[in-house]
């Protein structure tokens, strides 16, 4: 499916991820929710689609480990505390991560992954800040998640720090399961 940089797969697989991410924007837009657009995990839908169309397996790496170690445990969380969830968001949840494993290999992931996952959702941060509702505390780019706010200040750049470490070693434990799976498969 992939050399080192270049994936072999046809360009026309981007059109899956990128028909789950229209059928989420769809909804979001049908609920009066288009700023839920901007998760993490529905802008990395739109990665792997890049990723895809220009057979770049940078991208897909990441945006991958990000649907498996941030978005997905994120999504089943909120499913879990919330007690609801969409046909669309199961479809992108599921979906887009599982592609992403398929193309490439496994959690066989190109150096730098780990480092542009991080980067990505940094990126994120002042995104969300921009162009979201502060109530709505997309990415966590407003305030500390709800658990841990007994715990840290309530300053937007303790958020954003927060957000970015809490991500970054789940998208670490993701990168090093990746590195002991791929080594346990030859």
């Amino acid at each position: 499916m992939c050399s080192d940089r270049i994936l072999t797969v046809p360009r026309a697989v981007a059109l899956l991820p990128l028909a789950a991410w229209a059928f989420v924007f769809h909804e979001k837009v049908q609920r009066d929710e288009a700023w839920a657009i901007l998760w993490g995990c529905h802008v990395a839908t739109l990665l792997l689609a890049l990723g895809l169309a220009t057979r770049r397996r940078q991208l897909v790496a990441i945006a991958t480990l990000y649907h498996v170690a941030a978005g997905l445990p994120g999504w089943l969380t909120d499913w879990i505390i919330g007690g609801h969830t969409t046909v669309s968001s199961l479809i992108s949840h599921v979906m887009t991560p599982a592609l992403g494993l398929w193309v490439l290999g496994g959690l066989r992931l190109p150096r730098g992954t780990l480092a542009g996952a991080i980067g990505f959702h940094a990126a994120l941060l002042p995104l969300s800040a921009w162009l979201t509702p502060a109530a709505l505390n997309v990415n966590q780019a407003f305030r500390v998640w709800g658990p841990a706010r007994p715990y840290l200040p309530g300053h937007p750049a303790v958020a954003w720090g927060a957000s970015v470490v809490v991500t970054g070693l789940a998208l670490a434990v993701g990168w090093w399961l990746g590195r002991r799976l791929s080594r346990a498969g030859g």
